[in-house]
């Protein structure tokens, strides 16, 4: 049933991201002359808004029809910065016009993800970011508002960030990370720094469903071995064991950290990844930590075998090159 309008969705996503584009290249004043311009074009403050920056299909109200969330990051209205624009659909496609614009700051509808059906009623949550947000208690930290579905949308809790230009709130990704059958909400910040030597190296949040509490947030920093995180998550089940997994970007690689219960990261104080895809000499290789060392003795003996097979200098005794090769393959 969630399916029904998958299609309409995406088409309304991609035709909101031209309207982003074309846009700039027409005056606000043009657009409210033109009274048959399509309805996602006829607010006249998301001029250069960037409205299609991002957006998410879910059932707000629980008819059953999936209804879209678009964010407009750029949308200027009294001195503030960013929006999200709501189109609720019927059995017959989306109605014409928005069906509610919620205004915010900080760049508000940057990020979004929808949390599927929180509370059980039938009407689904959603998390949006605000990368240049600030929270009560840091500036220009980042937040992330969590929004409970319903007609209106109602605002559940904001989260924020650590420090001043964190930008915590820029990546959101949500799956059941403990398996408690609740969806849980996974927030980035690629430049919060850790610690003077990881200045700007990311960090990645967790906040557990359903009440995505600040106080029992999980924080996955990066560290000397896995840096640059907090731009990008995804999740799914990669081990086979039914719970969410959580996969990120980390400079050259993408690491991972296994779901259950409790999550890996709980038992793993020194956010040490459970299994790393990194680039390699041959392609896109699965490395857990028992196979890294294997893996690299491996492409060390290759690299010896290739060598040798060019090079051999004649005063080279066998004896030698034969124990040479023994200390290799050991």
């Amino acid at each position: 049933m969630h399916t029904r309008f998958a299609g309409v969705s995406i088409a309304a996503l991609a035709l909101l991201w031209i309207c982003g584009i074309t846009c700039d290249k027409v005056s606000a004043a043009s657009w409210k002359k033109r009274s048959s311009a399509p309805a996602f074009l006829s607010l006249g403050y998301l001029h250069r808004s960037m409205q299609g920056k991002c957006g998410a299909a879910l059932d707000l109200n629980g008819d059953g029809n999936e209804d879209l969330v678009v964010g407009a990051p750029y949308a200027r209205h009294k001195g503030r910065t960013g929006a999200l624009i709501v189109y609720l659909a019927n059995r017959k496609g989306f109605a014409i016009g928005h069906s509610a614009v919620i205004k915010g700051d900080g760049n508000l509808g940057w990020s979004l993800v929808s949390l599927g059906g929180v509370n059980g009623n039938g009407k689904d949550w959603f998390a949006a970011g605000a990368h240049s947000g600030s929270g009560e208690n840091v500036s220009l930290s980042g937040t992330v508002t969590v929004y409970r579905g319903g007609n209106p949308v109602q605002e559940v809790t904001t989260l924020e960030g650590e420090n001043a230009m964190d930008k915590f709130g820029f990546a959101l990704a949500a799956g059941d990370l403990n398996g408690d059958g609740i969806t849980d909400l996974i927030v980035g910040a690629p430049l919060h720094s850790p610690s003077p030597a990881l200045y700007q190296k990311g960090a990645a949040y967790v906040y557990f469903g359903p009440d995505f509490d600040q106080a029992t947030k999980l924080k996955i920093p990066a560290t000397e071995d896995n840096q640059g995180i907090g731009f990008s998550f995804a999740t799914g089940d990669i081990n086979g064991d039914g719970v969410d997994d959580l996969l990120m970007e980390a400079t050259g690689k993408v690491v991972g950290f296994y779901g259950g219960d409790p999550f890996s990261l709980l038992e793993n104080p020194e956010a040490y990844p459970d299994v790393v895809f990194s680039c390699m000499d041959r392609g896109f290789l699965r490395l857990d930590k028992d196979q890294e060392e294997k893996s690299m003795r491996k492409r060390a003996r290759k690299l010896f075998a290739k060598a040798m097979a060019a090079y051999t200098p004649p005063d080279l005794p066998e004896d030698i090159e034969s124990k040479l090769e023994a200390i290799v393959n050991q």
